[in-house]
């Protein structure tokens, strides 16, 4: 028999079983000491690296706050400098500024598209109404203004409206505010006649006829004769 209790514990297998069972306790609390947190799938030593890692995060996000606001800021100042353009020449002014504003390409194309669209129709709108404001005065006269508010009342519109009328659909303000032009009508061709009038010509070409009282039996009878024969074709 050994003669210590460690000599007894290497040969004893049941002794030896329960110092590995202590031994891989022990391993597993060491491990559990080592890891204060796991988030996830990462895993952190200890609560200062927990810490550390949410001041980190916290950090960027503030930053691309930050990055978002002043783009936001960017991005306004772009549409109120497009918004504020009177003329294409303006638009093109504002483009050479946006390059330098932070913006992407794509997002600067679709501002300046939008612009001049707006100034397009906008341009557009205002020569339809002056061409509806010179109608109006041709068909009135110098009061035309007058006639317009009479009928804009009795339809309950306001002038505003027919602003509005006459730059967006011109054809329904000349159908609702001038008056309809008939259309001429066309003169009557004279008929032309294709009969020959020679043979009148000619009837007018009477030899000269005497006072019949004047003349004696024979001379009658040969006038009467040459009558005759300038009244044949």
């Amino acid at each position: 028999m050994p003669s210590t209790f460690a000599a007894q514990a290497d040969i004893d297998p049941q002794a030896n079983t329960v110092v590995t069972e202590v031994a891989a306790q022990n391993q597993e609390v060491q491990s559990d000491q080592s890891v204060a947190l796991i988030v996830g799938e990462r895993a952190f030593a200890t609560m200062d690296d927990v810490k550390t890692k949410i001041t980190n995060q916290d950090s960027h996000i503030s930053n691309i706050e930050t990055e978002n606001a002043t783009l936001r800021a960017q991005l306004e100042t772009a549409n109120h400098s497009l918004e504020t353009a009177t003329s294409l020449d303006e638009v093109l002014k504002s483009k050479e500024e946006l390059k330098d504003s932070g913006l992407s390409p794509d997002q600067i194309k679709e501002l300046v598209g939008q612009q001049v669209g707006t100034l397009r129709a906008g341009e557009l709108t205002d020569t339809n109404r002056t061409n509806c404001i010179s109608k109006a005065e041709k068909a009135y006269g110098e009061n035309f203004i007058v006639k317009m508010q009479e009928q804009a009342t009795e339809l309950g519109l306001t002038m505003d409206d027919v602003d509005k009328m006459a730059g967006e659909n011109p054809r329904l303000f000349n159908k609702t505010f001038l008056p309809t032009i008939s259309q001429p009508v066309a003169p009557a061709h004279a008929h032309t006649s294709t009969i020959r009038t020679s043979n009148f010509q000619e009837s007018n070409s009477l030899p000269e006829i005497k006072p019949v009282l004047s003349l004696t039996s024979k001379e009658r009878t040969a006038q009467f004769v040459r009558q005759l024969e300038a009244l044949q074709p």
